[in-house]
């Protein structure tokens, strides 16, 4: 039987070596984000680890009896990706996070619920672009609409 916390901990383990191989050609100032997170992800993934191990938890039925929310997922993602530089990040982001929200969101769907939840997305998404745009500077996709 599959133990997805083992498996979950070794991809995260094989993550930090590959930061950690790599931190010999990042420069002082480049280097001090995969720095920060190299330690709590090793930490992290050693203690999953190990618990996996003590306590092995039993996989979630959800994947197993329902793998069609996890195609939409993927698919979704693959279209968000493949949409980014079209039609830039404000507009496939708020795209792709309303379909999903409206599609896992579960039923009964009513006009208010939608609406309320795409006034939050819209915002979570602006300022998710406010901050990497205004205060990091790192420049998020424009596309032809935005």
């Amino acid at each position: 039987m599959r133990n997805p916390d083992r498996i979950g901990a070794a991809v995260m383990l094989v993550a930090a070596a590959a930061f950690w191989l790599q931190m010999g050609s990042v420069d002082a100032l480049g280097g001090s984000f995969p720095r920060l997170v190299l330690w709590p992800l090793t930490l992290l993934s050693v203690v999953l680890l190990v618990k996996s191990w003590i306590r092995p938890e039993p996989p979630a039925a959800f994947f197993e009896a329902q793998p069609g929310p996890m195609l939409v997922l993927a698919v979704t993602v693959i279209l968000w990706i493949a949409l980014l530089e079209v039609l830039g990040f404000a507009v496939s982001t708020t795209l792709a996070y309303g379909f999903l929200t409206w599609y896992l969101g579960g039923r009964p769907r009513d006009v208010r619920k939608v609406a309320v939840s795409l006034a939050i997305i819209v915002g979570e998404v602006a300022l998710v672009y406010w901050v990497f745009n205004d205060l990091l500077l790192v420049r998020l996709p424009q596309g032809l609409l935005i």
